[in-house]
């Protein structure tokens, strides 16, 4: 019954209803746990892996940019397009645009000589997605499509710059897998390697990326699975090893897949904690509003003792 005890109860309640709303949040959102299996095929699951991609390569002109694929089956693809695009970039590395402002159109099929005399000093964004067969092998962003081209535009093979920036590189077809936290979806987002190069440089730079695709299944609440890919990547460059520079993309994939399933949190376990916030709330400010109470009480009566209270 005192102003105290009214401050201690009114901070009290505020501290409870806070934290259990913050509780109850907890235990509407469900709880994901992952275990390992052996990656079995399913029944008509496709033989094609689907690699997305969006990847700059400011220093070398659509005209000449290609992605070839090769795999351990012998299966070599140059200069893959389908759901593939170009687009050019200016010499700042932004999307370039014509007179109005408005994007230039993708890039088109065209080797003549003033086709690229126009793009020389650009650089370009491939992005969209290829598919290969699921059997490990390679993507590389290269320039030895169009040689006659590309000898027009460098001269030399020292003279090409492959520096890079990869805003997404993923696999699957599904991004579900995209809002798990645990999940190493997208690892390579926002890397950039950059070549300065040299007047000396006696060899072109090319980047080699070493990836480890681990399949991976999502199971959701309501029964609807989808079926995805992690991986793992090292990095490094090279000189020399190759005649023209290049940007490749090594991938395998891991026999042992990863599934993530959602559970629901026990409503019993959530009782659990309603009663031990409100049980320790309440018995942590009773004895800080006991403690109070007290060594006032003692103050004052030590004045009283003392003759200061009259």
């Amino acid at each position: 019954q005192t102003t105290t005890g009214a401050i201690v109860s009114l901070f009290c309640t505020v501290l409870v209803g806070w934290l259990f709303i913050s509780e109850f949040n907890n235990f509407l959102t469900p709880e994901i746990g992952h275990e390992m299996l052996v990656d079995r095929p399913r029944e008509g699951e496709s033989d094609l892996l689907k690699i997305n991609l969006k990847i700059d390569v400011p220093n070398v002109p659509c005209v000449v940019v290609s992605l070839d694929a090769q795999d351990v089956m012998g299966n070599h693809k140059v200069d893959i397009g389908g759901e593939l695009r170009k687009t050019r970039l200016d010499s700042e590395g932004f999307v370039k645009t014509d007179v109005y402002g408005k994007k230039m159109p993708d890039v088109r099929d065209d080797d003549s000589d003033q086709y690229a005399k126009e793009q020389k000093g650009e650089g370009c964004r491939l992005h969209g997605f290829v598919q290969v067969k699921k059997v490990p092998g390679n993507i590389h962003i290269s320039a030895h499509s169009k040689p006659a081209v590309l000898k027009a535009l460098f001269g030399a093979a020292t003279n090409i710059n492959m520096s890079h920036a990869i805003h997404d590189l993923w696999f699957g077809d599904s991004e579900e897998l995209h809002a798990v936290e645990k999940a190493a979806v997208n690892p390579l987002r926002s890397t950039q390697m950059t070549s300065h190069g040299s007047a000396d440089q006696q060899s072109p730079v090319s980047y080699e990326y070493y990836i480890k695709i681990v399949p991976t299944s999502y199971l959701k609440l309501d029964g609807h699975m989808s079926h995805n890919y992690q991986f793992v990547a090292n990095r490094n460059s090279v000189n020399g090893r190759y005649r023209l520079p290049a940007v490749y993309f090594r991938y395998d994939l891991s026999p042992v897949m990863v599934q993530f399933t959602q559970t629901d949190k026990k409503l019993s376990h959530f009782l659990v904690q309603v009663c031990a916030i409100v049980g320790g709330v309440f018995t942590a400010l009773g004895l800080f509003n006991s403690l109070i109470h007290s060594s006032l009480k003692a103050v004052l009566a030590k004045k009283q003792d003392l003759g200061k209270l009259g």
